[in-house]
């Protein structure tokens, strides 16, 4: 798994003529490292480089795993992740998209999209499939 430590307060390179490396215009302004570069999941900031190594160790070690989850994006709303992360992302024929269109727009969302995405489960999915399933026929649902 990819992932590295950013610091946001210094220049990655020194200067050639002093050797230093010199402040950025986020000096002291937001916390101070950045965990980049790992796909699929969020930048996080740290206070400490410590907190930033132990915090990237652990996710490396879950995702090897196959148990790191992201428990942020969780709070998101199923409308907000459809509309700007999973929409954007899909590439199909034009007669695809604008039949998922009016699947998700149609049937998912009005029912399922205010609830984040963590709350979503089996109980929830069980009653819109009902739901999908007394409104429309059994063919479409």
């Amino acid at each position: 798994m990819a992932g590295y430590i950013e610091d946001r307060w210094l220049k990655k390179r020194p200067n050639k003529e002093t050797g230093k490396r010199e402040r950025t215009a986020l000096w002291g302004k937001c916390t101070r490292y950045r965990v980049k570069g790992i796909p699929g999941v969020r930048d996080r900031s740290f206070d400490t480089v410590a907190d930033a190594k132990a915090w990237l160790a652990e996710a490396q070690t879950d995702a090897r795993r196959g148990d790191f989850v992201d428990a942020r994006d969780g709070a998101i709303s199923l409308r907000e992740y459809v509309e700007k992360h999973w929409w954007p992302s899909q590439v199909h024929p034009a007669q695809t998209l604008e039949s998922m269109r009016h699947r998700i727009w149609g049937q998912v969302l009005p029912q399922l999209g205010d609830l984040a995405l963590r709350d979503i489960g089996v109980a929830e999915l069980r009653k819109w499939s009902a739901d999908v399933q007394r409104a429309v026929a059994s063919s479409t649902a």
